[in-house]
């Protein structure tokens, strides 16, 4: 247990309820209801009211199912957030979210200057809202707990305030009627400046950190603040339109003012809801920013607390210079918009994150406070949708903000040290999509390499692991298989499972990683070349490497005749020797074709899948025809032109070429005298035949082996799938 949760003192009320009544109790409550009611009159101000507190309402039911199903600490908001979609994520929200409410900070206490003014006219409102910065700091910084007590006497002068209203009446000498009527206010625009009055259930969550209990108090002090306030909120209208016309509410902003025994209850409420609302967001905001460093999302000198009670010293230190600084450099209503955007943007991922965990109903979701999903959504649905109706120009400048947090975090690859709903997600989205595939047949239309590749130490064959990618083109699914010997610890296999996904992250390859252990290397492959593959979807491609060092000699064949009787295409690759090479090789595949079609429409899969890859983009396709080879009564003539007739409805661009053979050539002489110098050369090899045996193939197979060509990798091909490949070209 962390300092911070054992010098934890605070309970519902001060740390939860208090804080969100009086966010939510702010400014707009006497200065702009008024203006609300006078446009829109009584019942629309009542729907306006209940649409907005319905969207936090359904928020804070979402807040109190994640926070009775989590151990939170401190973030708030944030902490839920990365705990339950992923770090990145929370780190994407909790980064502007933080600068929205250090920048409010500003705003309170400028607003807050701005009224004190009229005591004090010969200070300026950023000297007067500077000082009372220092003293709200030093509470905070002193302690966390004794800053939540202050806002007693706060909560005590907006209560006070409320009260005279409700005592008060309209005044002896009535309203005077304002000549011109202002301009007409719709309700979409009356929403969009009532709206923040109702975002400061976030307040309460960002104290989380400094919570006894904060899975009883989030729910019990979030909800009722969001109860109470919405009492109060429409409870005032009626006052005012029984009391005033509506034509002064729509014109004087201060006509509380004039409702109230004495113009003092008034400045009490309005002090009471700017100091609270200031004093709320700089005891969140350095909170979150503690546990953003924590996380390693930030710099970590910036977690340290003060030791006893946990408080962010160094964070809130930042908080104040940057508030300093907003508070001395003016211009902050150009981005006010943009800011409060993000609170709405949190709300909307706080209701997805519960959704999501609702719905796809994990044995880990065991929320105490129980929210069906779909409640959940409506929030999510309902604050995305205010967030882009209200600003649609700030919603996209924001969220653009996010994205690019987001892809910087992922970026820096920071690792998880807790679970999150992403993988059940993808487990429940994978299961799906297995289960409508059951029934799956593979058709030449929708073909992709599912390959299975045997690399051994993937840094050894490294070629291998190239291709494979190279065929794969992240279309298809790819395993990297490599075994170990059976006596090989528990300790080292997972060592060597988790620096296999890091190599292949970090060269950016798309595979699946597979590590078995075995005490037979054929016996192992021909087990995974058996059983591998997830439920109809199994792999359709076996890539083997020509140098596996084998117990008997003929155990590659073996595999190849297991692997072509168990429908699976086969290809062995074979790395050259760069020694025996003069200069680089030249950029080439040559593809040998002895006139047979049955392996041609494979083979032109991989040559084009080769070409269009990253490593061997842009090699030229040649066709070498050895004519001895061609079968009896071809005329090379018409054979030519029919295979050109055959590329050119393949859309594939190749040169044929006719080779023959000199006196006493042989066949491997010839490929080494054509293609010796090719980057690729690609030639297929014969299924084998029905019944026969593993010493005829593999008496077939060391002949086809010792004519192959010295060139810089050897691929060599043969297909099993009943499929005609060549109409993949069509």
């Amino acid at each position: 247990m962390s300092d911070g949760q054992v010098g934890a003192r605070l309970g519902t009320f001060l740390g939860v309820f208090l804080p969100c009544l009086l966010t939510i109790l702010g400014v707009i409550l006497f200065l702009r209801l008024g203006w609300i009611v006078g446009h829109l009159g009584l019942i629309e101000t009542w729907v306006l009211i209940t649409l907005a507190t319905s969207i936090t309402f359904l928020t804070g039911l979402s807040v109190s199912a994640i926070a009775t199903n989590m151990k939170v600490g401190g973030g708030g908001s944030y902490y839920m957030i990365s705990r339950s979609l992923g770090l990145e994520v929370g780190g994407a929200v909790g980064l502007p979210l933080y600068l929205g409410k250090t920048l409010g900070v500003a705003f309170y206490l400028l607003g807050f200057a701005e009224s004190l003014q009229m005591l004090l006219p010969g200070y300026s409102a950023p000297l007067i809202a500077s000082i009372s910065l220092v003293v709200l700091a030093a509470l905070s910084l002193y302690s966390t707990r004794l800053a939540a007590r202050s806002q007693l006497p706060v909560f005590g002068m907006i209560l006070l305030s409320l009260g005279a209203l409700a005592l008060g009446g309209p005044p002896e000498d009535g309203f005077v009627t304002p000549t011109e009527s202002s301009t007409e206010v719709t309700f979409f625009i009356a929403f969009a400046v009532f709206f923040p009055a109702v975002t400061g259930i976030e307040a309460g969550v960002g104290l989380s950190g400094s919570l006894r209990n904060p899975e009883h108090a989030i729910p019990i002090g979030s909800l009722g603040a969001i109860a109470v306030s919405y009492l109060i909120y429409m409870a005032v209208p009626l006052l005012l339109i029984a009391w005033v016309p509506p034509s002064v509410l729509v014109d004087d902003e201060l006509v509380m003012q004039r409702l109230m025994p004495h113009e003092g209850f008034f400045y009490c409420g309005i002090w009471g809801a700017a100091l609270s609302s200031a004093l709320v967001n700089l005891l969140a905001g350095p909170h979150m920013l503690q546990q953003l460093a924590r996380d390693r999302v930030l710099p970590a000198f910036l977690g340290r607390g003060k030791p006893g009670d946990d408080t962010p010293r160094v964070a809130t230190l930042l908080t104040l210079a940057i508030i300093l600084v907003a508070l001395w450099s003016g211009g902050l209503n150009s981005i006010a918009k943009a800011l409060s955007v993000f609170f709405l943007a949190t709300y909307g991922i706080l209701n997805f994150a519960a959704a999501v965990e609702a719905w796809l109903d994990n044995p880990s979701w065991r929320p105490t406070f129980n929210v069906r999903w779909w409640v959940s959504a409506l929030g999510a649905v309902g604050s995305f949708t205010v967030m882009f109706v209200l600003t649609p120009s700030a919603s996209a400048a924001a969220l653009l903000v996010c994205l690019s947090i987001y892809l910087w975090l992922s970026h820096r690859h920071l690792g998880r040290r807790w679970t999150d709903v992403r993988t059940g997600a993808w487990l429940f989205l994978l299961r799906t999509l297995l289960y409508r595939l059951r029934d799956y047949q593979p058709d030449v239309r929708n073909w992709r390499p599912n390959m299975l590749v045997f690399t051994g130490a993937p840094t050894r064959r490294w070629y291998l692991v190239e291709l494979a990618n190279a065929l794969s083109q992240n279309r298809g699914l790819l395993t990297l298989a490599t075994l170990l010997r059976h006596d090989q610890a528990d300790e080292q296999v997972e060592l060597l499972r988790e620096g296999l996904g890091q190599l292949f992250e970090k060269r950016k390859i798309a595979a699946l990683s597979r590590v078995h252990r075995t005490h037979n290397l054929r016996a192992g492959m021909g087990e995974m070349i058996r059983y591998y593959g997830f439920g109809p979807l199994r792999p359709n491609t076996v890539m083997f490497a020509h140098d596996y060092q084998f117990d008997e000699a003929h155990d590659l064949v073996a595999l190849i005749q297991d692997s072509y009787s168990d429908g699976l295409n086969v290809i062995v690759v074979r790395e050259g020797s760069s020694g025996e090479m003069q200069g680089p090789p030249r950029r080439a595949l040559h593809l040998w074709w002895g006139g047979h079609k049955s392996n041609l429409g494979f083979m032109l899969a991989i040559a084009h899948l080769i070409r269009h890859s990253e490593v061997w983009g842009g090699l030229s396709i040649e066709i070498q025809c050895d004519g001895p080879t061609l079968r009896e009564g071809d005329n090379p003539s018409a054979f030519s032109d029919n295979l050109r007739e055959m590329l050119a409805h393949a859309r594939i661009h190749a040169t044929i070429h006719f080779v023959h053979r000199e006196a006493g050539e042989s066949l491997g002489q010839l490929m080494q005298r054509v293609s010796g110098d090719a980057e690729i050369v690609l030639l297929g090899m014969r299924a084998p035949e029905p019944g026969e045996s593993l010493d005829v193939y593999t008496s077939y197979y060391r002949t086809l082996e010792s004519q192959l060509p010295n060139a810089s990798l050897v691929i060599q091909a043969m297909a099993a799938e009943d499929l005609p490949f060549f109409d993949l070209f069509r």
